[in-house]
Formats: structure tokens, sequence, C-alpha cells
């Protein structure tokens, strides 16, 4: 049986309350994103967490975070316009 998520263990999202983050493997399944881009992105958009709350789970910098969460967003992007033009090509044979 193969494991489904993975869990990041736990953090205080505020004071007093500690909360549990667990990620789909499928996450960082997907190659076209460096590992710590792909969990940073699915951490900001899916479980709606800051870039400090997201930097002090995976205890790395506000600054890194920023940083990885925006080259992310630029691979995105650009493999969104690849695709496209791959698409209108074929379209205009």
């Amino acid at each position: 049986m193969s494991k489904e998520w993975i869990d990041l263990g736990n953090f205080s999202k505020s004071e007093g309350s500690a909360l549990t983050i667990t990620i789909p493997v499928s996450v960082i399944a997907d190659r076209s994103l460096a590992t710590l881009e792909s969990v940073v992105e699915y951490l900001k958009e899916v479980q709606n967490l800051s870039y400090h709350q997201i930097a002090e789970l995976l205890q790395r910098d506000d600054r890194t975070v920023w940083t990885v969460y925006s080259r992310a967003k630029k691979k995105r992007n650009k493999l969104s316009v690849s695709s496209e033009e791959k698409v209108r090509g074929e379209h205009g044979k």
C-alpha cells in the first residue's frame, strides 16, 4: 500500500491553536516544479497559509518562501504559455 499523504507536522496557526498539515504525494509527483516549489505553492494556494506561516512550518526565511512561490508561478505561467502555443500550432496545420 503506497502512502498518499505526507505529514509536515504541527505548527501554530495562531496563539494556542495547533494545526497539522498534510500534503498529497501527488503535489510533489508533478516534476514540472522543484519539490520545495510544489510544496510552497500547495500551502499558499490550497491551504491558504501566509508566507510567514509557510516559512515557520518549513523552517525557512519569509523571503525565501516568497522567492520560491514567485519562481513556481513563473514556471507555471511559462508552461501554460508553452502549452497554448503548442495547441495553436496544431490547429494551424
